[in-house]
This record gives C-alpha cells, sequence and structure tokens, in this order.
C-alpha cells in the first residue's frame, strides 16, 4: 500500500469515529436532560405530597371541648390559624398539576 492511502484510510476512520462519538454525545445530553426533568417532576411531587401531608395531619387531630364535643383541632386555635389553614389548603390546590391523578 502506498503512504497516501494508508493516511487517507486512517482520516477517514477518525471521521467516523468523531461522527459516531458526537452521536453518541448527543445522545446522553438528551438522556442528561429527560433525567434532570425527570428529578425535578419528583421533586416537586414529594413536597406537594408533603404540603398535603401536613394539612391532612391538621384536619385528622381532634379535641375535646368543655362541653365533651369533638372537634378538629384547627378549630382551637382561632380565626388566624383557620384563615392559615385555608390560605394552605388554596396553596395546596394551586400545586395540584404535580400531584397525581389517583391523589385527586
Amino acid at each position: 500500500m502506498e503512504i497516501e492511502t494508508i493516511i487517507i484510510a486512517i482520516l477517514s476512520s477518525s471521521v467516523i469515529a468523531a461522527i459516531i462519538s458526537s452521536f453518541i454525545s448527543i445522545y446522553n445530553r438528551k438522556k442528561d436532560f429527560e433525567n434532570d426533568f425527570f428529578k425535578e417532576v419528583i421533586h416537586k411531587r414529594l413536597q406537594t405530597y408533603q404540603f398535603i401531608e401536613s394539612q391532612i395531619a391538621v384536619l385528622i387531630s381532634s379535641v375535646v371541648d368543655d362541653d365533651n364535643k369533638m372537634y378538629h383541632l384547627v378549630f382551637s386555635y382561632g380565626y388566624e390559624k383557620l384563615d392559615e389553614f385555608h390560605l394552605n389548603s388554596f396553596l395546596a390546590v394551586s400545586y395540584s398539576p404535580w400531584i397525581s391523578e389517583a391523589t385527586l
């Protein structure tokens, strides 16, 4: 073989290797983007579920009044806490895009 043929063979194999590695790199970047997106979705869902869980914890707790009647704990704190609970409930609804259909 001539030197020119060897050089052309080496250069063509390097070009093919560069093209293949660029396609692999693009594929890996796309997969990394998808993984980062799903990590963010899972993070948002976990935040939302924790928020909803704290709201449910306030609702399932109950206290007994002086007349031996039970009522939810949120009503024992006064109007400020009740307004705060309502605000938190509205915020929970605003997070609904991050909640799965089964939770709704």
